[in-house]
């Protein structure tokens, strides 16, 4: 499965930056089981943050990742899946992923935000 989640809920300004999830699973690959990136975007430029650990099941994603390239800043996402139709709404303004993103800096805290999620193009 690949996807691209962006945020449908309006963005505080602490997540004016972020731009998208990019989740690729390969569950059974056993030497590439997937990954999870954070797209943040910088005027033009776009960064991405590996996700460091993931957990993602039928009902729930949750990932913590490495910094941004150019900044400080490192995410924590833990939410859970709003439906299970994918290919039915990929592309289309419907809610399928809710949860809590956490921006944090060295460790700490900075910001803290309940978003929902489309998801935007779908593949195998």
């Amino acid at each position: 499965m690949w996807a691209l989640f962006f945020v449908m809920s309006p963005k505080p300004k602490e997540f004016a930056d972020i731009d998208s999830f990019e989740v690729s699973l390969s569950p059974a690959a056993d030497n590439d089981p997937g990954m999870i990136f954070v797209t943040a975007r910088r005027g033009d430029d776009y960064e991405n943050a590996a996700a460091t650990f993931a957990l993602v099941t039928e009902r729930r994603m949750f990932f913590t990742t490495d910094k941004l390239s150019n900044s400080e800043f490192e995410y924590r996402f833990d939410g859970e899946f709003l439906r299970k139709d994918f290919q039915a709404v990929a592309g289309k303004d419907k809610a399928v992923l809710r949860g809590t993103l956490t921006k944090m800096k060295n460790g700490r805290t900075i910001a803290q935000a309940d978003l929902t999620f489309r998801m935007e193009h779908m593949g195998c």
